[in-house]
């Protein structure tokens, strides 16, 4: 989800009592934003990506039965089942794994995607490279344009 002022993604993890997972940086409204959450029910390990940076938190709360329960992507819901909170804007490409994959493969997607918006002419060479340099420390190889 979207904080209430729409610009600090989050990831609300829960059945009943959630946890959440907030960005600690407000994002860029009107531009495109790669935001990836991740929990791993065994360890109850989440993780945060936003733009192939991470930020993590080991989460007290038990998620209980998911079974029959929806699962609410760019919003929330609240007690009674309403869903609020949802975000302005479009989702592309929204997937669902049955595993937390790893930072490396956030990564990886990130910057595919980035040559996608970048070859389509969506953003430009400056763009790319200055999202580039901001994951420059990963551990994954990289090519600037």
């Amino acid at each position: 989800g979207l904080s209430g002022d729409g610009k600090r993604p989050y990831l609300g993890i829960g059945s009943g009592t959630y946890e959440l997972l907030e960005w600690d940086k407000d994002i860029s409204l009107n531009s495109w934003h790669f935001i990836v959450g991740t929990f791993d029910a065994a360890t109850k390990e989440s993780f945060l990506y936003v733009d192939g940076l991470s930020k993590n938190k080991t989460m007290t709360c038990s998620i209980g039965n998911l079974e029959n329960r929806p699962i609410i992507i760019g919003g929330e819901s609240t007690s009674g089942e309403n869903k609020v909170n949802f975000f302005t804007g479009s989702l592309d490409d929204a997937r669902l794994y049955g595993q937390a994959i790893s930072f490396t493969e956030v990564k990886k997607q990130y910057i595919a995607g980035l040559k996608k918006m970048y070859f389509r002419r969506l953003i430009s060479k400056k763009e790319y490279n200055q999202r580039i340099n901001n994951i420059s420390s990963s551990d994954i190889s990289f090519r600037s344009y």
